[in-house]
């Protein structure tokens, strides 16, 4: 039964790198991976010519890869097929979206990999 797993650390501590490194090696053995950050996270994105906005995880080192954003009200519902699903930037989740992933791990056997801050600058727990 696959898992959802929280990776988590200190900003600068290689978490985005590491996700996209994760998505690179599934990548590599013809798995479909679904990366996703929260819509919230617009650092990385770019602005097409046409107005069309993408969606982008970008690490410090400077890898980089297209995601899906998920809104703030928006249900989780990766694409067929999905064999691992790799979310940045997990901390700017809504609670009942992480239970969304839990239950594709769960129910599904899809494996989840969150990465992301576990607590703000005062030391409070994110969500």
């Amino acid at each position: 039964m696959a898992e959802l797993i929280f990776y988590y650390g200190p900003m600068g501590c290689s978490k985005t790198a590491n996700a996209l490194m994760a998505r690179h090696n599934a990548l590599k053995n013809n798995q479909h991976v679904w990366l996703i950050k929260p819509a919230i996270d617009t650092r990385d994105n770019k602005m097409l010519a046409n107005g069309i906005v993408k969606s982008i995880v970008r690490s410090r080192v400077g890898i980089e890869a297209e995601a899906q954003s998920i809104g703030v009200n928006e249900h989780i519902a990766p694409p067929h097929p999905t064999h691992l699903i790799i979310c940045d930037e997990a901390q700017f989740l809504q609670p009942w979206q992480v239970d969304e992933l839990n239950r594709y791990a769960k129910d599904f056997d899809i494996p989840v990999m969150c990465y992301g801050l576990r607590t703000d600058f005062k030391t409070n727990c994110f969500p």
